[in-house]
């Protein structure tokens, strides 16, 4: 997002045009974080439940 500032590549956009498109680069970097977290913290759970069966059968 800082690239395109700096780059002027907004230049051809009228300046309500410029803030909407800024606008959803921000809506979807938002998204991307909580997905993230979302996804890690599946992960997470996964490899408990996989450690947890690994453990159960060396017993």
């Amino acid at each position: 997002m800082h690239k395109c500032l700096f780059e002027n590549q907004l230049d051809d956009l009228e300046p309500d045009q410029a803030i909407a498109l800024m606008s959803a680069l921000v809506f979807q970097q938002k998204n991307q974080k909580k997905l993230s977290l979302l996804l890690l913290s599946k992960l997470h759970s996964a490899r408990d439940l996989l450690d947890s069966v690994i453990s159960k059968r060396s017993l």
